[in-house]
């Protein structure tokens, strides 16, 4: 039963939410092991929450969609009650810590910011498949979830330093890249199918039989989120004394953040063109970008301590992990 609940709660991309939150912590100056894991479970507990709470309010739709099935509330292994039990307690346990680190710091600002992306995330559920770019509002509960970690760390908003305002700003376009491309591509038949009004669908994606048909719109706007994910990394290189390029090892940096932004673009262009829908291989590359995607901001922060590598590794283990005792499989999460 407990692999169930991993299952709802898509423990194969949880350690990306969950870095999220620490990251923001550590550009702040935040070293403390304890307080980094802290911020770490609220960010997988915030997690669960929004995937628990999405799978609940989709149910009726979700139960007729096939491609589905394997997901805990469809397949009836978990009861919607318990799904509702499950999701209060990932609120009530991450709204917990959220408490005791505002009142043991005296940082009461950080409290009022994290209902934030609650709020984002539980509005988003509700409305995000009735309208075209609501995605807009689940990226914005990204960026005030690293803005709430940052907070944990000063009461003022004007202490908050350009590298930490760039890794909200870089996870806010990785949602939006990841919910509008990623998932609208990975959804397009069951979201046609159920008469869902996602981006995706209102810019003409659509599938017929198993031919796939992506309009050129749609196409300009994946690779526009990409070159804004790529422009807001290397911002700091040129306008923040933060980050220091004339060593050996800045330009090593700089070397290896060229890579992975050319990986960003190759594998957004396998995906983008795309003829045939095959909802495995379109995993397998979603799962490699959410990767390539997510390295940007723990590289960027090598500046700050080299051990941000470690940070690189996480997401990586975590998602084959996930794989391999859930599902079985390496690369491709049925519940995705």
């Amino acid at each position: 039963m407990f692999s169930e609940y991993l299952k709802l709660a898509r423990s194969f991309n949880m350690t990306l939410t969950g870095l999220a939150p620490v990251m923001g912590a550590f550009a702040m100056g935040q070293t403390d092991l304890f307080i980094l894991f802290l911020l770490f479970v609220v960010g997988c507990l915030g997690h669960a929450y929004g995937f628990t709470h999405n799978d609940i309010v989709d149910y009726q739709h979700d139960i007729h969609i096939p491609e589905i099935a394997a997901r805990p509330l469809v397949k009836g292994t978990i009861s919607k009650k318990q799904a509702w039990l499950f999701a209060c307690f990932c609120l009530l346990a991450a709204g917990l810590i959220v408490v005791y680190l505002s009142t043991t710091t005296s940082r009461y600002l950080s409290l009022g910011i994290f209902c934030l992306p609650v709020l984002c995330v539980t509005l988003y559920n509700y409305i995000g498949k009735r309208f075209p770019f609501m995605d807009i509002i689940l990226a914005l509960g990204m960026f005030f979830l690293i803005l709430w970690a940052a907070l944990t760390q000063t009461n003022d908003v004007h202490q908050v330093n350009f590298v930490t305002w760039i890794l909200c700003v870089l996870g806010a376009i990785q949602v939006l890249y990841m919910n509008v491309i990623a998932g609208g591509l990975k959804d397009i038949r069951h979201d046609t199918q159920k008469g869902a009004q996602t981006t995706a669908v209102w810019l003409g994606v659509r599938v017929t039989d198993t031919k796939l048909f992506i309009p050129l719109t749609f196409i300009l706007l994946a690779f526009s989120l990409q070159i804004l994910n790529i422009i807001a990394v290397f911002l700091p290189f040129f306008f923040d004394s933060f980050v220091r390029t004339s060593s050996l090892f800045g330009d090593l940096q700089l070397g290896i953040l060229l890579l992975i932004s050319a990986g960003m673009l190759f594998f957004a262009g396998r995906l983008l063109t795309l003829t045939q829908f095959d909802r495995a291989t379109v995993r397998r590359l979603i799962g490699i970008q959410y990767y390539l995607n997510f390295c940007l901001a723990p590289l960027l922060l090598l500046q700050l301590s080299v051990w941000a590598i470690v940070l690189i590794w996480i997401p990586l283990l975590g998602f084959i992990l996930s794989n391999l005792l859930l599902h079985e499989k390496f690369m491709e999460p049925e519940v995705m």
